[in-house]
């Protein structure tokens, strides 16, 4: 568990995420809308702003968002395309 202040980034806690998960090119995300929508947090973004704006939302839909530290399809889609487009350049 990872305690989050108004100043810590996403940056702040990667590092603790990383060593304790599995596998460490995890990234933060927000999971909204039941898991339906996961929205990349950027390395800078404060977490706290991030997580309070829930409150404004109705109970049905932020009753099962978190934070999510794990792969993102498109992500990991972007980067084997930009692996590909290194070896090209090449």
């Amino acid at each position: 568990m990872t305690q989050i202040g108004p100043r810590v980034r996403v940056c702040d806690v990667l590092p603790g995420l990383q060593s304790s998960a599995s596998d460490a090119t995890g990234i933060l995300m927000e999971s909204i809308c039941r898991g339906e929508l996961r929205r990349p947090l950027h390395s800078k973004e404060l977490l706290l702003p991030a997580i309070l704006k829930w409150a404004d939302w109705d109970e049905e839909h932020r009753r099962d968002n978190k934070l999510v530290f794990g792969h993102h399809p498109t992500f990991d889609r972007l980067s084997s395309i930009e692996k590909v487009f290194i070896i090209i350049q090449l």
